[in-house]
């Protein structure tokens, strides 16, 4: 399993598991870190502000002194 994931995990107990990682990027010169999650579009209407923030909050715990941007990719692919 990928160490990101890993701790992102941890930081979350768990709670975000429908979130796929799918890409990180950071940019040295302006010390901001961008990670995309993919989701699927029937789970992220379940998300609520304060879970976002909670996503947002655990990848900053991961990243200190960093400028963290979190996109969430819907995904429309069916369960098959």
């Amino acid at each position: 399993m990928n160490k990101f994931i890993e701790e992102f995990q941890k930081q979350t107990k768990g709670k975000f598991n429908m979130l796929k990682f799918k890409n990180a990027e950071y940019f040295k010169d302006t010390h901001i870190l961008r990670v995309q999650f993919n989701v699927s579009t029937f789970e992220i209407k379940s998300l609520t502000d304060s879970d976002h923030q909670e996503i947002q909050s655990a990848v900053e715990n991961l990243f200190p002194n960093t400028e963290v941007h979190i996109d969430l990719n819907r995904t429309y692919a069916d369960e098959k």
